[in-house]
């Protein structure tokens, strides 16, 4: 006689243990990854400003300005680490801006941590358009 699978098998066990890794993973480092990808608007935004600054032939500090503006909305937030590097410059056509930071994630049930180093980009072209 052929019995059907029983209810709770090794299958079982497994698939319940890779849902219980993904919602530790959505737990502990999907909020850093959102604020991320927010970091990701703020260059994008200061890249966009630079279009401004090169037309409107504002001083040199327009620049400046306008990475100062994406630092404190960097900070905003959230990301409180005290070596963050942002680089905004325009080189001829196109504006770019760098974002690197680092965040470190600490584990509950162990004394570990994970240490996840970003690298954010933006570039924009920054070419006046001649309609």
């Amino acid at each position: 006689m052929i019995s059907g699978p029983r209810r709770l098998n090794w299958v079982t066990f497994v698939m319940l243990l890779g849902c219980a890794a993904g919602g530790y993973w959505c737990w502990k480092f999907l909020p850093h990854h959102y604020n991320a990808w927010q970091v990701d608007h703020v260059l994008q935004e200061a890249v966009a400003r630079c279009y401004g600054v090169v037309h409107r032939h504002l001083p040199a500090g327009g620049v400046r300005e306008v990475e100062q503006d994406a630092r404190r909305n960097i900070v905003a937030i959230g990301i409180d680490d005290p070596n963050v590097v942002l680089h905004v410059q325009i080189n001829r056509d196109k504006a770019y801006a760098v974002c690197d930071y680092t965040v470190i994630v600490r584990h509950p049930y162990k004394d570990k941590q994970s240490v996840l180093t970003m690298h954010r980009t933006a570039e924009a072209d920054v070419k006046r358009a001649n309609w």
